[in-house]
Formats: structure tokens, C-alpha cells, sequence
């Protein structure tokens, strides 16, 4: 009998393991774009709204420095280990004169960090004239409020 309920603990064990965790849901952080040895790297505000359905993803990234910004679809898919992404269409955007947004790609490992689920990595892009710069992505899972614990109605007097 024993052995039999080590062996359901086994199996249950490892048949969590083999779940992927859900990325659904709004992650933020920033992209850098390395812009060579002369001049400091450029900081953007950058999320993701992720909506996650088997291995696929799909949603919207949000790009921002100063009072310039993009909101762009992006597609991709997560393999338990790895995100990888590809924006598809500027949705909205307010930039100046000169600039283009870059349409990015990449490949963001998911880890937990000091207690945060973090998806971090390198990416890619191109503008219609050609290749951007690339740089790095670190990105945060946001808590959504229904997520937090509430406490307990015997504890509230």
C-alpha cells in the first residue's frame, strides 16, 4: 500500500511539472536599444498585454519614450521556457517628424526572480528603411488586483 501511494505522489508530481505556467495578462518593464560606443543606450517604457491560449500568444506591445509612443499587435508562441514574439501592425501611434517605430522581434526567457515571474531577452526589429539597432527587454508581471489575497472576513472586525 505504501508503495502505491508513492507511486501516485511520483506521478502527480511529475505531471505538474510538465505544466506550462500561463503568461496571460499585463507585463511591464523596459527595451533598450544599443546604439554603439559613442552614445548611451536608449531607454523606452515597454509592455506587453499578453493573452496566452495553449502554446500561442497574441496581444498588444506599447512602446514609450517621453510624449512619443506605439501600440502594436505582436503574435508568438511559449514553449514553457521561452517566449518568442513578433509585433505585426502599428494600431496607434504619436511620433515626431522623422522618427519610424521599429517592428520587433525576439526571444524572452520566463524566470522567477526575487519572488517576480520575469520574461527577459534580446530583440530585434526593422523599419521600412531597414534593420533597427537592437537591444534587451526585461519585463515584470503586473499583479492584477483580483490576483491579490484577500483577508480572511473572520480577521476583519
Amino acid at each position: 500500500m505504501r508503495k502505491i501511494a508513492l507511486f501516485i505522489s511520483f506521478l502527480f508530481l511529475f505531471a505538474n511539472l510538465g505544466q506550462s505556467q500561463n503568461l496571460s495578462g499585463y507585463w511591464s518593464g523596459e527595451l533598450t536599444q544599443i546604439t554603439g560606443e559613442d552614445s548611451e543606450d536608449v531607454i523606452y517604457e515597454f509592455s506587453l498585454s499578453i493573452h496566452h491560449r495553449k502554446k500561442q500568444l497574441s496581444g498588444q506591445s506599447f512602446v514609450a519614450i517621453d510624449d512619443i509612443y506605439a501600440l502594436i499587435s505582436f503574435e508568438g508562441e511559449f514553449d514553457g521556457k521561452t517566449a518568442s514574439f513578433k509585433e505585426i501592425e502599428i494600431l496607434k501611434e504619436k511620433v515626431e517628424l522623422d522618427l519610424t517605430w521599429c517592428i520587433k522581434y525576439g526571444d524572452l526567457k520566463y524566470s522567477i526572480k526575487s519572488g517576480e515571474a520575469v520574461l527577459e531577452g534580446v530583440w530585434h526589429g526593422n523599419t521600412e528603411m531597414g534593420p533597427c539597432d537592437n537591444g534587451k527587454v526585461i519585463l515584470r508581471r503586473e499583479i492584477d488586483r483580483a490576483d491579490i489575497e484577500k483577508p480572511s472576513i473572520n480577521r476583519i472586525r
